[in-house]
C-alpha cells in the first residue's frame, strides 16, 4: 500500500475519507453545544501519515530555516519567546517603536 502511494504520489479516494461523528460532552446532552465533533479517519491514511512524518523528520530539520522552532526535534519554541521578550524589553528602554519583529533585523 505504501509503495503504491509513493509511486503514484496520490491517495486512493477511499484512503482520504473521514467520518465526522458527534460525541456527547455530558451524559444527557440537550443542546448542540453539548457535543464535540471528531473525525474518524481511514486507518490507511493514519499509517501513511505516520510513515511520511517519520521519513521527513530528518530532511525537514535540514531544510527549514534556523528560526523555525515548532515541531522540529531539538529546537524549542521557548528560545524564540525569550528572544522576542528581550527585543521588546530593549526596544522599550530605547523608547523606539517596533512595528515588526524579524530575527534578521535584530542582529
Amino acid at each position: 500500500m505504501m509503495i503504491c502511494v509513493l509511486d503514484k504520489r496520490k491517495l486512493q479516494p477511499s484512503q482520504g475519507r473521514a467520518a465526522i461523528r458527534l460525541v456527547p460532552k455530558i451524559p444527557a446532552p440537550s443542546k448542540i453545544t453539548n457535543y464535540r465533533p471528531i473525525s474518524l479517519l481511514n486507518t490507511d491514511y493514519k499509517l501513511i501519515a505516520s510513515v511520511l512524518a517519520f521519513r521527513l523528520r530528518n530532511s525537514l530539520q535540514n531544510s527549514l530555516d534556523s528560526h523555525q522552532k515548532g515541531g522540529v526535534p531539538g529546537r524549542y519554541i521557548f528560545d524564540s519567546l525569550c528572544l522576542i521578550r528581550d527585543v521588546i524589553d530593549n526596544t522599550g528602554r530605547k523608547s523606539k517603536e517596533v512595528s515588526s519583529l524579524k530575527p534578521a533585523a535584530i542582529i
